[in-house]
């Protein structure tokens, strides 16, 4: 695959796990400890305080952590831990787990 074509498909998979069209996302922003009042908020209503474009997302990948990055490193090849076989919690392959934690990690760490 060309790389600009890899590089833009990666993004828009980001981009769509981000919004959840895969599965649930799960915000880890912390509730507001005092009601914020709305001279304070954005326009999107998020209050002045908190960092632009800060919230972070949780995925439920349905994998143990140490197995999914054997599977980036190419290391889950016996029979017991077939990456391309193995299903993870999510209904994904270890694999295809272990591509989704990394695009994910690089997007959030991009952004």
């Amino acid at each position: 695959m060309d790389p600009n074509e890899a590089a833009t498909l990666l993004e828009d998979l980001a981009d769509r796990a981000l919004k959840s069209d895969f599965e649930p996302g799960v915000g880890l922003e912390a509730a507001e400890l005092a009601e914020v009042p709305q001279s304070l908020k954005r326009a999107d209503g998020r209050s002045v305080y908190q960092r632009h474009g800060g919230v972070r997302y949780a995925r439920a990948l349905g994998a143990d952590l140490a197995r999914l990055e054997h599977a980036l490193q190419g290391k889950a090849n016996d029979a017991q831990s077939d990456a391309q076989g193995q299903k993870t919690g999510s209904g994904l392959r270890e694999d295809q787990a272990a591509a989704a934690m990394s695009v994910l990690s690089m997007a959030g760490a991009c952004r």
